[in-house]
């Protein structure tokens, strides 16, 4: 049981499988963390729901937007909203390192993903930016379309 905040540095939920969600326990561990330099996070809709965890991305950014220096996010298509950029380019200023996968992708997600490339580069101006996509051509169109 987590009621007080963690000195915890390093969280990685890429693999993170949470067999009842209700119950809490991913809830208390995203509520305990304060002070996070590294964040890894994978976004699947097949451990819980969307709302879910875009409050968790929320809860994390908003806590720990003094602290946080890498953020490596793999997340999956329908994440791909304005929403979740804002949340991460608009809390954590303080970011050093940001890994983008986004997989699989289609073109008509490209609007979004012009977005997000869009803003974190506005947003997060000292900071590395590394993109990963299912497929090359749609990087490519990235690369043409979106640095103007």
């Amino acid at each position: 049981n987590l009621t007080k905040p963690t000195k915890l540095k390093h969280l990685n939920l890429n693999l993170c499988v949470v067999e009842n969600v209700k119950n809490g326990t991913l809830q208390e561990l995203v509520a305990a963390c304060h002070s996070l330099e590294n964040l890894t996070l994978c976004v699947s809709d097949q451990y819980c729901s969307r709302l879910s965890k875009f409050n968790m991305i929320e809860t994390l950014c908003r806590q720990n937007k003094q602290t946080l220096k890498v953020f490596y996010f793999k997340f999956f298509q329908n994440y791909m909203n304005s929403d979740i950029a804002q949340c991460i380019a608009y809390s954590c200023r303080e970011l050093k390192e940001v890994s983008i996968i986004v997989k699989p992708i289609k073109e008509s997600h490209m609007k979004q993903l012009k977005f997000w490339w869009t803003i974190f580069h506005q947003m997060l101006k000292n900071c590395a930016l590394r993109w990963e996509v299912s497929q090359m051509n749609m990087l490519k169109y990235l690369l043409k379309n979106a640095i103007s």
